[in-house]
């Protein structure tokens, strides 16, 4: 009897394809992940750049402003480049880092010029 061996390769093959589709949608699975935390991480930041700005508003028509608001989720530091220049720099717990430069018009009370940096 001469046997040719058909089924042996075949199960190796077809063991080798499903380990591949494995590990593949395992890492799908880990990108999604990194995703929504990366999102999650971005919203916190957002909360707190808006939390800090009411109440750098509300400190600047009052006439003193802190350097620093800590809140549950971070920490701001505020710095004045000159009387209506202002660098603010967001850092949550888990260290993500939101860093922004805007202009303030005290007559208006609104912010004129923004730009940002999110690393």
């Amino acid at each position: 009897m001469k046997e040719r061996g058909f089924v042996m390769p075949v199960t190796i093959a077809f063991s080798f394809i499903l380990l591949a589709l494995l590990i593949h949608q395992a890492n799908i699975l880990l990108m999604e992940k990194r995703f929504y935390q990366e999102g999650e991480a971005l919203l916190a930041l957002d909360i707190i750049m808006y939390r800090a700005l009411a109440d750098l508003h509300t400190d600047i028509v009052n006439g003193h402003v802190k350097d620093t608001y800590v809140y549950e989720e971070g920490q701001v530091t505020f710095a004045a480049i000159d009387s209506s220049k202002y660098r603010v720099e967001c850092r949550t717990k888990q260290n993500h880092v939101y860093k922004a430069v805007f202009s303030y018009n005290k007559e208006t009370k609104q912010i004129l010029i923004w730009s940002e940096e999110r690393t």
